[in-house]
């Protein structure tokens, strides 16, 4: 990345709020009907390289980690929660919905049971996760079953 995509990026660039939906941009800006959820910590809003979910129209579900969004009374789009991406955050255009705080815990689960930091059969949290303490926990695990 050169220093005027970062310039370009820090000014111009819509803040990536986690829960939020946005229109997701070809590399020429323009827009082609694709959607993205950004999945990335909410302080880091307004990192460069933000975590995004691409979404799709297809209501054909084809595994266990697909979310069923509805983003109005007549439109649903569905997330693959084991496809978890990245991308620039001048990618992200006009931001069309927010989550509920229901439907964003049951993606959190989603990617929980993906990355294998849950168990399908474990309790769906109401809060936000911690990526990262659970991360470690598994290594702990790990480390001590081990032996």
């Amino acid at each position: 990345m050169t220093n005027e995509d970062r310039k370009h990026i820090d000014t111009y660039a819509v803040l990536a709020e986690r829960k939020g939906v946005y229109q997701f941009l070809e590399s020429d800006g323009s827009w082609a009907g694709k959607y993205c959820l950004v999945v990335s910590a909410g302080d880091r809003k307004k990192d460069r390289m933000v975590s995004i979910l691409m979404l799709s129209p297809d209501l054909q579900k084809f595994g266990r980690d697909c979310v069923d969004i509805p983003v109005s009374t007549t439109d649903t789009l569905v997330a693959r929660c084991g496809l978890v991406t990245y991308c620039r955050r001048d990618r992200l255009g006009e931001k069309v919905y927010t989550l509920s705080k229901h439907t964003m815990s049951r993606i959190n689960r989603a990617i929980q049971i993906e990355l294998g930091l849950a168990n399908r059969s474990d309790e769906i949290p109401t809060n936000e996760p911690d990526y990262k303490e659970m991360y470690n926990g598994l290594l702990n695990w790990i480390a001590d079953n081990a032996k």
